[in-house]
């Protein structure tokens, strides 16, 4: 999770290299939760969506830096929920990254998009799933998101072997680490050869009880996973 403390240390400090004298006023006043200026800067028709230099609006340095009721008042103001850093990092990822569930539903409530997704970390379900963070898995599923297709109960593919190998359920996420329980060995039901990342070092198919076979579960990186397997596998021949 090292890329999100960075990314909530970016919003935090908000570097102003691109903003105006007052709209570098209520990113401070965003950050410090400080309402009586906020609300006089925003009286005065200063920008709600000028960025940083690292691309933060006002919304966003108030979630990064835990203020609720600061972040209430800009939504109330106008601010864009799905406003988003040029990578895609959004408000409702950053509650998600903080733990944050109070806020995370103050932006649901106001439309935040729960897939909205960041080139890196994935989707808010993304963060929360591999943050442990199950109130927010919870919160998040309730309003309908369905993360990037590498949440736990997805039904995923990792196509390895010159686009045949595996498709199964995840059970469990740890940081980059995937458990998925096989449903299917697409091209592989005769026989895979092993991968350290993405067989567990165990060849696939071929009858063997050594190998891996259909119902059998494994660990494997979040690289592996080359898609979600969603159409292919409703056809897939194990």
């Amino acid at each position: 999770m090292t890329s999100l403390v960075l990314l909530a240390a970016a919003a935090i400090s908000a570097s102003a290299g691109r903003l105006s004298p007052e709209e570098r006023a209520l990113h401070v006043a965003a950050r410090e939760g400080n309402l009586g200026r906020l609300q006089a800067l925003l009286r005065s028709g200063v920008d709600l969506e000028a960025r940083d230099s690292a691309g933060f609006t006002a919304l966003m340095v108030a979630v990064a830096s835990g203020r609720s009721e600061t972040a209430k008042v800009l939504l109330q103001a106008g601010a864009d929920v799905n406003a988003s850093s040029p990578r895609g990092w959004t408000a409702l990822m950053q509650a998600t990254s903080t733990g944050r569930a109070d806020v995370g539903e103050l932006l649901l409530d106001a439309g935040a998009d729960p897939d909205a997704r960041d080139r890196e970390a994935g989707t808010a379900l993304d963060i929360a799933q591999a943050a442990n963070r199950g109130e927010l898995v919870r919160l998040l599923r309730s309003r309908g998101s369905r993360g990037s297709g590498k949440s736990v109960g997805d039904r995923v593919c990792a196509r390895r072997w010159n686009g045949n190998g595996f498709c199964g359920v995840v059970e469990v996420i740890e940081g980059s680490r995937f458990k998925v329980r096989i449903t299917s060995l697409p091209g592989c039901a005769g026989g895979c050869d092993p991968d350290a990342d993405c067989s567990s070092s165990r060849p696939l198919g071929g009858g063997r009880p050594d190998h891996i076979q259909l119902s059998d579960s494994l660990w494997i990186r979040s690289w592996c996973l080359t898609d979600t397997g969603l159409e292919r596998e409703v056809g897939a021949k194990p």
